[in-house]
């Protein structure tokens, strides 16, 4: 995996994240798309970087969740693909309604960035 994501992002203007898509869509069974609320919603992980490392780590915890689903599941076969789904739409449903869905630990979704703005500085500094 770790070829293919250096291959696709050696293309101009493709990084991690855009290397991640094209390759969930040709091969969904091994490789999921890094959307920011995905990564968000895997417990453990780092805060989001942009960073083929970043992926390869995000990768691996979605294809072991993937491993675990599909042993335990009578009705088929998860891949990465089907757990960065089902992250992204709890992730984004959890926001967009959230008393949709029970509270099941921690809050895995970060609030809106309430930081203030940073200061700019200004031609007169």
């Amino acid at each position: 995996m770790h070829a293919a994501v250096m291959a696709l992002c050696a293309l101009r203007g493709v990084g991690p994240a855009t290397a991640s898509a094209v390759l969930a869509a040709g091969a969904p069974e091994v490789a999921a798309f890094m959307s920011e609320e995905a990564v968000a919603a895997v417990p453990g992980l780092p805060a989001l970087q942009y960073t083929v490392k970043h992926y390869l780590l995000y990768l691996s915890r979605v294809q072991e969740r993937a491993t675990a689903l599909s042993q335990g599941s009578a009705s088929g076969l998860w891949t990465p693909h089907h757990v960065e789904t089902a992250l992204w739409t709890w992730a984004v449903g959890r926001k967009m309604c959230p008393d949709l869905l029970p509270n099941l630990g921690p809050n895995l979704v970060p609030a809106e960035d309430t930081r203030p703005a940073k200061k700019r500085r200004t031609q007169a500094e």
